[in-house]
């Protein structure tokens, strides 16, 4: 995928996400890691198990740096990065993203409307294999 849409690795992302000190740039990792996060779910969806909550379902491992990544921008001073972080967590697919929500609601009373009207919304969920 990053190759046919000439997009920058994962990694590189993450490291943007990091150690960018410009606000667009740091906007634009997020949404690219977000796009490739929910890509990935949605093609191994193709081959899962109907039911999302049984034990076996392993559609993918989940690589907690996506969300620390989406974290991260949910603290950053400046709105627009804040939006791009809470966009993410609220298209990713993977368990933990509303719980990164639940904590920082206080902290981002500009979009509590946003946030209240997702949180009540069942999303469906990617689960890590079972143990």
């Amino acid at each position: 995928m990053t190759e046919l849409f000439d997009l920058e690795a994962p990694e590189d992302l993450f490291e943007t996400t990091r150690a960018a000190t410009e606000p667009l740039e740091k906007m634009r990792a997020v949404r690219a890691l977000a796009f490739l996060q929910h890509s990935a779910a949605l093609s191994a969806a193709q081959t899962a198990p109907e039911d999302p909550d049984h034990p076996g379902c392993a559609l993918l491992q989940d690589d907690v740096r996506y969300l620390e990544a989406f974290e991260r921008a949910l603290l950053d001073p400046v709105a627009g990065v804040r939006r791009a972080g809470l966009d993410a967590l609220r298209h990713s697919l993977w368990p933990g993203a509303r719980d990164i929500v639940r904590r920082h609601y206080d902290s981002l009373p500009q979009f509590a409307d946003l946030i209240d009207e997702w949180l009540v919304d069942e999303a469906p969920r990617i689960r890590k294999p079972a143990s």
